[in-house]
């Protein structure tokens, strides 16, 4: 089992060119092991290659980041399966279709149109997501394993399909938006759209927590400018400080709400850092719009009154 294990951390190395820092760890080839195993138990059923899989695991290594830290929060039963259903395996797909199919085709229905159907849609994800179809191949490939396969498709299919509608908007070459074109609104209303349908518990609950572990004096600040629409020359005023001073504070105590927001929602689902922030990113520009909202409605900035 030690030569195993001491096999898998060369090949593992070698991938993910960490040779020094992997070497010294006298924990990596465990860990791979498990991960082995965890991969061959979670897809029954499919050849499984040690080797090459903890090669795969080697080459989605993010430099700058401790490698057994990834490895700790690396999905390998998910990954395993992506990687079967990139190499064609007709089992491996049968089983993505099986967990996945019914998420896919939902997606599919909201972007479909009279001029695309749910069945041309879902063809096109398939495309697009298992054999490639643009520059740069199968999109399945990009995922790493770091956050819930389910989660990263959610969010990758939405944006491939946004782009592959902004493709056939400009193929037809005519003056019309894209929401005329598809029946659709905006690309920020659908994206947002799905954000809600998504994520909006975990969203509600994540910030409702952030907001009531702020202090008393920051809620008070946003309470009056999210809730009262009191501008920063307003807070200036009432507070008689600079107008530069009253937008810092401002500042401030926005950034720790959605900081807070950020941490119960990775400790929540579970999405690596960068998938993460894209979901955050959907919701951005209309962030301050959504907390007034929410915080007025549930009256958490009133405690601090």
């Amino acid at each position: 089992m030690a030569q195993d294990a001491d096999a898998l951390q060369r090949a593992f190395a070698a991938a993910c060119d960490r040779q020094s820092e992997v070497a010294a760890s006298s924990t990596v080839g465990t860990k791979l092991l498990e991960l082995v195993a965890s991969a061959d138990e979670g897809v029954p059923g499919l050849a499984l290659d040690p080797v090459a899989f903890v090669q795969e695991l080697g080459a989605r290594m993010q430099p700058g980041e401790d490698v057994l830290a990834q490895l700790e929060r690396l999905h390998a039963a998910d990954l395993r399966l992506a990687l079967a259903c990139l190499e064609g395996d007709p089992r491996a797909t049968r089983r993505f279709t099986e967990r996945f199919g019914r998420d896919l085709r939902r997606l599919a229905h909201r972007f479909s149109s009279p001029q695309e159907s749910v069945e041309d849609l879902e063809q096109t994800i398939h495309e697009l997501l298992l054999v490639g179809r643009h520059e740069g191949g199968a999109k399945l490939r990009a995922y790493a394993g770091q956050g819930f396969l389910l989660n990263w498709l959610r969010i990758t299919t939405t944006r491939l399909l946004m782009d592959h509608a902004r493709r056939k908007d400009r193929a037809r070459e005519r003056p019309v938006s894209e929401g005329a074109v598809l029946g659709l609104p905006d690309p920020g209303d659908v994206e947002l759209a799905f954000l809600k349908q998504s994520y909006r518990a975990t969203f509600s609950e994540a910030l409702l927590a952030s907001a009531r572990a702020l202090d008393p004096g920051d809620r008070h600040l946003l309470r009056q400018h999210l809730v009262g629409c009191m501008s920063i020359d307003q807070i200036a005023g009432a507070y008689g400080i600079h107008r530069a001073t009253a937008a810092r504070r401002l500042g401030r105590a926005r950034q720790r709400l959605l900081e807070g927001t950020r941490e119960t929602m990775a400790g929540r689902l579970q999405l690596p850092a960068n998938e993460l922030d894209s979901v955050l990113e959907l919701i951005r520009s209309q962030l301050d719009l959504s907390v007034g909202r929410f915080l007025a409605s549930t009256g958490v900035l009133r405690e601090a009154g």
